[in-house]
């Protein structure tokens, strides 16, 4: 059969499990292994003859869900097109079949020694598929794998179970091999910034800078509150998500629902919550669950970036769910949020797993135990005045309190180079953050400051 001549905005517009059928019908290897932009990729490259399609293959799961391809046929090829209805949900519409493929990500419980695979989110009521102890053992899964799979239904009324599993983390089973756990790689400094720089945003420009954000860094954003540090946080986020080729997950604990749903609007990376209404161990499981996908990526050679916002909150919550009645903070509470925080690294040999966190700065005294652990094992750190932001000066970041460790690693040596003389130049001046703003907005980007500087 001939086809129509694909553009990657028509491609884009179709489901993932249609773009699988035709990826399938045109040669793709193995495209139920593939994310979209992979398929969309191989069957551009495919029609541009770039590309040698593959050889039809007996291996991998049967074909489980019909899809119309005919609407993809040129015209003459007397192909019939009919409107299958298929959009982003088919996943669950079509849940009422005996068996289908579908994607989604594990949970595992340790004690109860059960597993299941959300398809669509963290939530509890979302459909889920009950995965066999077997599976996991036969499959090597772990918490917050994400897979394709094959699922049937088997009894009315009851989650589909969890048959075959086609690929984990986007690499398929036959190609999968051994994976290392991520707590035996290695942890390296950070040595490859990301690129925050964007539209001229002076916060952006402050941060490429002066306090440089690296593959793998494990940062805090300390700040008062109504200082901007959620505001800041979400900047980072988008601003990461948009210039660099990474997964960005941003993570919401204790959050007012509304809130939520404004961050979801505006926030390009993936968005996980728990409101302030769910319970205290909702939020510990959310957060378990957001810090494995992560750690499923990076040991797998990719980047991912968590965004938490709070780590105070994710702190009270672990508080909550292993109290003491002896001190502030139980011992096995302080360590949970301490081993959270801690996944923030770099990994020799692999990926990384960058963990940037707003950080609450108060006179609680729990507050005050929580963030003195941490500023301890953090790596950069961000501080927000809040009488800067009280006088409306944006961004409020105290330019003398913040810093990246070895941020020469992370600078190219003329950045380095002006960093130290406009760091020189503001040392003991008590207005170092409103004259370091006149100089930025001076120039038209970092790169034209550098070059005004080295240029002296």
């Amino acid at each position: 059969m001939k086809f129509i001549t694909f553009t990657k905005d028509f491609l884009e517009e179709e489901h993932i499990q249609v773009l699988r059928a035709l990826g399938r019908e045109i040669g793709v290897k193995s495209p139920t292994s593939k994310n979209k932009a992979n398929i969309i990729e191989h069957i551009l490259a495919i029609q541009s003859g770039k590309l040698q399609p593959a050889e039809p293959s007996k291996r991998g799961a049967p074909v489980l869900i019909e899809v119309d391809l005919s609407k993809f046929y040129a015209k003459g090829e007397n192909v019939p097109y009919e409107h299958t209805g298929i959009d982003v949900k088919l996943e669950l519409s079509d849940s009422e079949k005996d068996q289908f493929i579908t994607d989604g990500f594990i949970e595992i419980d340790p004690l109860e020694k059960t597993a299941v695979m959300h398809v669509s989110n963290y939530k509890q009521g979302q459909l889920k598929v009950t995965v066999p102890a077997e599976k996991v053992t036969e499959y090597g899964l772990r918490q917050g794998d994400q897979i394709s799979a094959t699922v049937k239904k088997i009894y009315k009324n009851q989650p589909p179970v969890l048959q075959e599993v086609l690929s984990i983390n986007e690499v398929s089973i036959e190609e999968i091999g051994n994976r290392p756990l991520f707590e035996s790689f290695s942890a390296c400094n950070p040595t490859e910034k990301f690129v925050l720089e964007k539209d001229g945003d002076l916060s952006l420009r402050v941060l490429d800078l002066f306090v440089p954000i690296g593959k793998g860094q494990r940062g805090l954003v300390v700040s008062q509150p109504k200082s901007g540090g959620t505001t800041l946080l979400i900047k980072i986020a988008n601003a990461i998500a948009l210039k660099n080729d990474v997964k960005v997950f941003v993570l919401l604990v204790d959050y007012r629902p509304e809130e939520i749903t404004d961050i979801e609007h505006d926030c390009v990376g993936e968005v996980r919550s728990s409101s302030f209404d769910e319970s205290y161990q909702n939020h510990v499981k959310v957060a378990d669950l957001c810090i494995n996908k992560a750690k499923r990526l990076a040991e797998s050679g990719k980047d991912a970036v968590v965004i938490v916002d709070s780590i105070t909150a994710l702190a009270k919550a672990y508080a909550n769910v292993y109290p003491t009645s002896e001190g502030v903070v139980s011992a096995q509470a302080m360590q949970s949020i301490k081993a959270f925080f801690g996944c923030g690294k770099n990994l020799d040999d692999a990926g990384s797993l960058t963990l940037l966190a707003t950080a609450t700065d108060t006179q609680n005294v729990f507050y005050q135990a929580v963030l003195q652990e941490l500023e301890e094992v953090c790596n950069m750190q961000v501080y927000l005045d809040y009488n800067l932001a009280k006088k409306g000066v944006y961004p409020a970041i105290d330019l003398l309190k913040s810093s990246t460790k070895k941020s020469d690693s992370l600078l190219t040596a003329q950045e380095f180079s002006a960093y130290r003389e406009l760091y020189e130049q503001i040392i003991d001046d008590p207005q170092s953050t409103q004259r370091l703003l006149e100089a930025l907005k001076q120039t038209q980007d970092n790169q034209s400051l550098v070059e005004k500087i080295n240029a002296k």
